[in-house]
Order: structure tokens, then C-alpha cells, then sequence
């Protein structure tokens, strides 16, 4: 009687562990993990091939720009193209590490204040030569 007993007890083991062993496989399974470059992926992915990129013109002239700030919205696709009036100026964003004299795109991936200034040495006022982009 104590063998039927052990192996009653031995099979019901098995079946329990067989039982948990589906049922975590099954809650695996349901639910899927998404990485952050799968979640930027489709926001990419949303934007279609055909968007033309939007042109904003920043004019620089000795000691300003005719646009302080700047406001794009996240996702957005933006070409600034710099219209270097008297002197060449360019544009650099230190915290998007882009610095250039006429054109580039804007990476709108994130959204925050980001400074840009004159990217040349362009006399006494260069300093004051500043601005910002806002990615709403």
C-alpha cells in the first residue's frame, strides 16, 4: 500500500509541475516585452516616406538671428537651413551635438529646450548671437 501511495504521490507531482510549466509558458507567451528602439522604431514608422520635411529659413546677420526661438513639435520632420546674410555664421545645438553653416535636419526624437548659438566667430557681438528650439 505504500508504493501505490508513493507512486499516487509521484505521478500527482508530475502532473502538477507539467501543469505549471504550461501555464507559465502560456503567460509568457501573452505577454511581449517592448524594447525602447522597437517603441522608437514605430514611431518612425508612422511617418511616411512621402512626408516632405519642413524648411524653416533662420536669417544671421552680424549680431542676431530673426528667429529667437524656434518651435517644432516631437516627431516632426524640420530641415533649418541658415541664410548667412553678411558673414558666415552657422548654427550650433551643443546638446545635439550639431554644429553647421547651412543646412541640416533637426532631430526631433526628443522633446526639451535646446539652445543654439553662432556657430563662427563673427566680431564683438558674437556671444549674443543666440536662440532656442523648443520640441514640444
Amino acid at each position: 500500500m505504500n508504493k501505490k501511495i508513493f507512486l499516487f504521490s509521484l505521478i500527482s507531482i508530475f502532473v502538477l509541475a507539467a501543469c505549471n510549466t504550461i501555464q507559465t509558458e502560456e503567460t509568457l507567451s501573452s505577454e511581449k516585452i517592448v524594447s525602447s528602439q522597437e517603441i522608437t522604431q514605430a514611431k518612425e514608422d508612422l511617418l511616411t516616406d512621402n512626408e516632405v520635411p519642413r524648411t524653416i529659413l533662420l536669417n544671421a546677420k552680424r549680431w542676431e538671428y530673426d528667429q529667437e526661438e524656434i518651435r517644432l513639435k516631437q516627431w516632426e520632420s524640420v530641415i533649418l537651413r541658415v541664410n548667412n546674410i553678411d558673414t558666415l555664421h552657422g548654427i550650433a545645438i551643443p546638446d545635439m551635438k550639431l554644429v553647421w553653416d547651412d543646412e541640416i535636419e533637426v532631430d526631433t526624437s526628443k522633446s526639451g529646450e535646446f539652445e543654439f548659438r553662432c556657430a563662427n566667430y563673427c566680431g564683438d557681438g558674437h556671444e549674443d548671437m543666440v536662440g532656442k528650439i523648443i520640441i514640444e
